[in-house]
């Protein structure tokens, strides 16, 4: 039961009260922030049993999942401002991102608990309504889920390969579409700082009878953006129709159009000690090589069908069919070519489109059997990509063109491109032109035995199979011979978990501890372009994380305090990592496998109500993360990291979050957001990029005849100068410099 599990009226209408009773912690509700409950700073009563679905595939309550779980309102995020993908996962315990292009989600990097991921994008598992929402290249791609179509978000920190499969190596992410709940209609409209426009409405219709209705709605979202190059539009449109067919069946449909358009801003170089370029326009500037955007358009569908036999068995069928059309224009940052004292640095234009097709089918079967709840079931995954890769700027390895791949020579203190006219100077040169095709299958088995009234324990194991095929097409004019390559992995994710349920249910003190293990893993199986044999030589495993959790949460009676703390290890084998390839007669890249890392490290978050009308969440998290083993070979010495601890890892992370009731039409809230430095460089030798970010809003409901609320959201009240940092295993390449102050303001009408 992957997405919301309600479908009757009154239980969707719940529910809704429910999440929208939550008070977030920095990004997620104030239960995240505790990871158990907090609840309203309002009349409603605390609530212990909110439901979730994601690390269990069944319905808990979050205190009594053997898991560190955060659930996010969406709709609570836009009314603090925050508007753009990766936005939910501020606050988190334990999990920290990095933009790389701008503001926007086109490019980021995550770490889970330390988990960094071998390119960024293999850290969690994305999900809709529990159906993997992977690419064909095996990319989580933030850019083409549809926000506007999600009602909340469950995210699950640990591995939970052994319920959905490959690349829920640290977590996953579901993100659950609306449901219709109650008749009536919505509507909105947002204007802020930097040209920032966006209007939304919904309409909500209860039909088919009992527990049916329909959703649509639809939003259109204009954001001029704050630094040169950054306008950004997005459109997306949303149905859904839930119609029960008996009194046990019920068939639900949804429907997605997405169109999105952004404007990519550039990177700052950085210096050799890690300090930053002093470039045209500041750090509002663009300095770089134009085109570099991102347009994407595409439609998901889906259709479920959920029969019960009677009251203890369940059967959920899923179909999901997704479509996406891309193209983009980047700057590829060239490591070391910063010269401080001619002002200039070099970067390699690329540009790609690409069309791909995604179907999966999804059965879960739910029984309860005594003291056994079972759930078993499995998917079939088949993806397709059809991708071309172009190129800009100097190529050709010979000396009147200087051995250069692709090379565009920028003065940073002007702007200006310095080697357009150059002989050998290419535009948009077509050098990959392939094709992939993926086929995944996967079946488990979870056997959840209530031992005693208070002991749990859950065993799981689940079974992959992969295959991909890849043909790139001959390209004369790039000496590329095309070729095809073909590879097949498979891999066992098992689980386990005991949980000790402590106090009684209906009164007094009560709470959880269990300990749990799972094994999470990744095909390694990467982009489209990692297949050409032309680029690329491969020496591939799966990689996989052992991961080991030991939790305590819990609540008193009165709701006046929640709390959640958790230990955790992850033991990763097998990384990807791309180096130069040592074998002088095989192509100029090798992708290998065999590198070890870990990560530890501790989570506590707590959830104060002093009074009904406050409530006062934080967390804390301590991650030690370190490569036990990384030697790779290089282009002239071996690379060893061994010891180091990695990049893009802060060691300290806390977040608070306040929350008052100050009138009987006013709420108010701060969000206090503090991030430790971290290395950014692989070596350690340079290290930055700690911050601390306060945001502040309000909702007002206006004494009106039609019912209407103004909502009031500062980001970055201090409007403090935040940067993300990037480099590479000896030297720092780039930042990329967050937003500033924002001030927006929300009127939405009910009726």
């Amino acid at each position: 039961m992957a997405d919301n599990p309600r479908t009757d009226t009154a239980r969707d209408t719940d529910d809704r009260h429910l999440i929208e009773g939550m008070i977030p912690a920095g990004g997620a509700d104030a239960g995240s922030a505790g990871g158990a409950l907090a609840q309203v700073a309002d009349d409603q009563t605390t609530n212990a049993d909110d439901i979730v679905v994601t690390a269990t595939r069944t319905e808990k309550s979050l205190l009594d999942v053997p898991a560190a779980i955060t659930v996010i309102d969406n709709d609570d995020l836009r009314r603090r401002g925050l508007t753009i993908g990766s936005d939910e996962f501020r606050g988190i315990p334990g999990i920290f991102f990095r933009r790389t292009d701008g503001d926007a989600e086109d490019t980021l990097q995550f770490s889970f608990r330390g988990v960094t991921g071998s390119a960024g994008w293999d850290t969690f598992l994305a999900l809709i309504d529990g159906i993997p929402f992977v690419g064909p290249d095996e990319q989580v791609l933030l850019d083409q889920l549809p926000y506007g179509a999600i009602s909340r978000t469950e995210v699950v920190r640990g591995p939970v390969s052994a319920l959905y499969g490959r690349g829920a190596t640290a977590g996953a992410v579901n993100y659950i579409t609306r449901s219709p709940g109650f008749d009536g209609t919505t509507a909105s409209l947002t204007a802020g700082t930097y040209d920032y426009v966006r209007g939304e409405a919904t309409l909500e219709r209860t039909m088919f009878g009992d527990g049916g209705g329909m959703l649509l709605s639809g939003f259109y979202e204009d954001d001029g953006g704050w630094r040169a190059h950054s306008h950004r539009k997005v459109l997306n449109l949303f149905g859904k129709v839930v119609v029960p067919i008996g009194a046990d069946t019920t068939l639900t449909a949804y429907g997605n159009y997405f169109d999105r358009q952004v404007e990519v801003p550039s990177n700052i170089p950085l210096l050799s000690d890690g300090s930053r370029a002093s470039v045209a326009g500041g750090r509002r500037g663009y300095i770089g090589y134009l085109p570099n955007d991102l347009d994407t358009k595409g439609e998901i569908g889906a259709l479920r069908l959920r029969h019960s036999f009677g009251s203890n068995v369940e059967l959920v069928l899923t179909g999901q069919h997704r479509r996406f059309d891309r193209s983009n224009s980047f700057n590829f940052y060239l490591s070391g070519s910063v010269d401080p004292q001619a002002k200039t640095y070099a970067v390699n234009g690329f540009a790609r489109q690409d069309e791909s097709s995604v179907w999966i089918g999804d059965a879960q079967l739910t029984a309860r059997l005594g003291a056994h709840t079972i759930v078993a079931g499995g998917n079939v995954e088949r993806a397709r990509m059809d991708e071309r890769d172009f190129w800009s700027g100097e190529y050709g390895f010979t000396p009147q063109c200087g051995f250069r791949f692709f090379q565009i020579d920028i003065n940073y203190a002007t702007g200006a491109v310095l080697n357009a006219d150059a002989p050998c100077f290419q535009r948009h040169f077509l050098l990959t032109d392939g094709s992939v095709r993926n086929r995944f299958w996967g079946a488990y088995l979870q056997d959840e035995w209530a031992a005693t009234d208070r002991l749990t324990v859950t065993l799981g194991l689940r079974y992959d199979d992969f295959r991909r095929r890849a043909v790139f097409r001959p390209i004369e004019a790039a000496f590329n011979p095309g070729g095809r390559l073909s590879a097949s992995e498979n891999a066992f994710s098992p689980k386990a978990s005991v949980a000790y349920r402590l106090g009684e249910r209906d009164a007094g003190t009560r709470g959880m501890v269990y300990a749990s293990y799972g094994r999470g893993f990744n095909s390694n199986f990467g982009p489209l372009f990692y297949f050409d044999p032309a680029l690329y030589q491969l020496d591939l495993k799966p990689m996989t994380i052992d991961s080991y959790e030991v939790g305590y949460k819990g609540r008193t009676g009165s709701g006046i305090l929640a709390w959640e703390a958790a230990l955790f290890r992850y033991d990763q084998r097998n990384r990807l990592v791309t180096t130069t390839n040592p074998d002088a007669n095989g192509p100029s890249t090798l992708l290998t496998t065999g590198q070890r890392y870990r990560s530890q490290g501790l989570e506590l978050s707590a959830v104060v109500r002093p009074d009904r009308g406050t409530s006062i969440s934080a967390n804390y998290s301590y991650v030690d993360a370190v490569w036990r083993e990384y030697r790779v070979p290089g282009a002239t010495s071996e690379v060893d990291l061994t010891g180091k601890r990695p990049a893009g890892v802060p060691t300290h992370i806390v977040n608070v979050s306040a929350q008052r009731r100050f009138a009987s039409l006013l709420n108010g809230r701060a969000d206090l957001y503090v991030y430790g430095d971290y290395p950014i460089t692989g070596d350690n030798r340079v290290a930055n990029g700690g911050y601390a970010l306060l945001n502040l809003s309000a909702t007002i409901a206006l004494p009106t005849r039609l019912p209407l609320e103004l909502d009031l959201a500062v980001t970055n009240v201090l409007d403090r100068e935040i940067y993300s940092y990037f480099g590479t295993d000896t030297q720092p390449t780039f930042a990329t410099p967050s937003t500033p102050r924002q001030v927006r303001a929300t009127v939405r009408a009910s009726f």
